[in-house]
């Protein structure tokens, strides 16, 4: 039989019109850790726009090269550009605040039509999933945040048919994100907006024209400020077929916070699923609840397939949180179906989701060398890895250098792989002490011109070298200045002076703590030994080196040598594989693995 939708009770007495509420503190919840907020990487691209640079027109990108989204870009970071700098974890509890008015404004539109539980579900729906932890912990995705909060207003409006404030909504939702599009194409569709034909033609033709004028000053403004797409970006685009099922499989496996690499299983697991249900639908009982939900999932289903379409341009820059507005269709198209089928399939679609939703990874506690291989560029893991580093950094040179003088230069010596981008170039240095003057610069323009008066080194510090404290040092200057002079000695087979130069950086860099560097200083020596015969001293320094630094190429290199020359060919087959796994690089372990390689076969 259908189902009958008795009146919404008012907002604060609806019990079910909390559930969004709920879901947003969970997500926070699973989300929570003391770093999550830290501006990293395309924030300071806008913070500095927006509180450096004096520039405040609208109609470019913000600071960045790619799209125009002027109310998070340019009107957001110009208000809370300073909070966001003293206070980030402010900003996460602004941006789950208005992910829960998005998730209620979605449940009292669907509860017109809806029973409250059905309605709270599909509204939570975007809410419990890995890819919205994102949303809320890093800032620049307010962009995102506020095209699903006007989106949900939009339809709102739409479905109580208030014209105008829908078509404000829809603008102000377009200036934050393109995707909002599809919103506006679907809007005047949605089911039991109106059986008038020419009502429904008016409300094509108003959001037909408002997307066309927006369209309008969007080609304007790219040509005047010469922005890009990211797919103009993309060395080798691949054919349109396979971005767009890639697209798809990655979306799918967001919504049910899936980790790893997209491999179709999402894919077919749900397309597997949606037919069993489908069959079921159509059967015995279901079939009039059926009927009442036809439209809806075409409507949902439609949502979900333009806003996925439209992230097919993403390419290898995939990042979960995209998938996120694509799930407002997904739940609105998934909820009345399981409804439908009876209360034991929504009950099982919520479990399922909060299940894998709470299996995802939390926030790391530590910075790791390598981000998380999960086919993804910026998930929530890698995400806050970049959060932890860059507060380090931040916390570690104002200790040390509480002012810097105009024109000051700050390199690195090392940092994790995947890394460097989290700092915006110098914008993060000049915000951080509110000078344009001041310069990150790149260790190997340093290497050519060592000349250049740099005021420190940042140095990454592997958390199994450091049990607890900032995984940043500093290295001082002089001392990177004599160990590269020890590296050009030992090019040119100078290895009593290299050694000397070794000293002077072991002596510069005195008792500070950067065991990275120390390492490297030690398998320079080690190397020096290895030339000068003294076999005994440099394996000696050559297992210093690697107890320090673990990741030492010279140290390991030195090690399997010296097991060569012996004839221990496991021991220095098992060097160079340790070698090459922190620089698959080098030519020295690549030759050395072929010659191993060549003697073993040999009789």
């Amino acid at each position: 039989m259908p189902f009958v939708v008795p009146p919404a009770p008012p907002l604060l007495r609806d019990p079910w019109a909390w559930a969004p509420v709920a879901a947003a503190l969970v997500l926070v919840a699973h989300a929570f850790g003391p770093l999550i907020g830290e501006p990293v990487a395309d924030d300071f691209y806008f913070l500095h726009r927006a509180l450096l640079s004096g520039h405040r027109s609208l109609f470019d990108a913000g600071g960045a090269a790619l799209y125009w989204r002027p109310l998070p870009r340019q009107v957001y970071y110009g208000v809370v550009g300073p909070l966001m700098l003293a206070h980030p974890l402010a900003l996460v509890w602004v941006h789950a605040a208005l992910m829960a008015l998005a998730g209620v404004v979605l449940y009292r539109t669907l509860r017109l039509r809806w029973p409250g539980p059905w309605a709270a579900a599909a509204a939570s729906f975007p809410l419990l999933a890995d890819s919205a932890r994102t949303l809320i912990a890093w800032p620049t995705l307010v962009q995102e945040v506020g095209a699903l909060l006007l989106s949900a207003l939009a339809l709102h409006e739409g479905a109580r048919r208030r014209l105008g404030t829908a078509l404000a909504a829809l603008l102000a939702g377009v200036l934050c994100k393109e995707t909002t599009i599809v919103t506006a194409l679907l809007l005047p569709w949605m089911p039991g907006l109106t059986g008038d034909q020419r009502l429904r033609a008016r409300w094509m033709v108003a959001t037909a024209v408002l997307v066309a004028l927006w369209g309008a000053a969007y080609a304007l403004v790219v040509r005047h400020a010469g922005l890009v797409f990211q797919g103009d970006l993309e060395a080798h685009p691949l054919p349109l077929g396979e971005r767009l099922l890639w697209a798809l499989s990655h979306a799918l496996e967001d919504a049910l916070s899936l980790p790893g690499k997209p491999s179709g299983v999402a894919t077919a697991a749900f397309i597997g699923v949606l037919g069993l249900g489908l069959w079921f639908a159509t059967r015995g009982q279901s079939r009039a609840r059926w009927a009442q939900c036809r439209p809806w999932l075409a409507w949902g289903g439609t949502w979900f397939l333009l806003s996925t379409a439209m992230l097919s341009e993403a390419g290898a820059t995939w990042g979960p949180f995209r998938s996120v507005f694509g799930m407002v269709g997904l739940g609105v198209a998934l909820v009345p179906l399981a409804g439908a089928l009876g209360r034991g399939w929504l009950g099982g679609l919520v479990a399922l989701r909060l299940v894998t939703f709470s299996l995802s990874p939390g926030p790391p506690a530590f910075v790791t060398g390598k981000p998380r291989e999960a086919g993804a560029t910026m998930d929530f893991p890698q995400l806050t890895r970049l959060q932890h580093l860059v507060h380090d950094t931040r916390r570690v040179l104002q200790e040390r250098f509480p002012t810097l003088p105009s024109r000051s230069i700050v390199s690195f010596y090392y940092l994790p792989d995947w890394s460097e981008y989290a700092y915006g170039g110098s914008r993060a240095l000049q915000l951080w002490y509110r000078d344009t003057t001041l310069s990150w610069m790149p260790f190997p323009e340093f290497v050519a011109d060592r000349g250049r008066r740099v005021t420190t080194f940042i140095e990454f510090q592997p958390r199994e070298l450091q049990a607890r404290g900032p995984q940043i040092a500093l290295v001082e200057p002089d001392a990177v200045r004599s160990y590269l002079a020890a590296s050009d000695s030992i090019e040119g087979w100078g290895y009593q002076a290299a050694l000397r130069s070794l000293a002077r950086a072991d002596s510069l860099q005195g008792g500070r703590d950067a065991v990275v560097f120390a390492g490297s200083v030690a398998g320079a020596r080690a190397t020096c030994l290895l030339g000068l015969h003294r076999e005994d001293e440099a394996m000696l320094e050559a297992r210093r080196c690697v107890a320090v630094w673990p990741g030492s190429a010279d140290g390991r290199y030195v090690i399997a040598v010296i097991a060569v020359r012996h004839g221990r060919w496991a021991e220095a087959a098992a060097e160079v594989d340790t070698m090459l796994g922190f620089s698959p690089d080098d030519e020295r372990g690549l030759l050395l693995r072929r010659q191993i390689l060549a003697a073993r076969r040999s009789p």
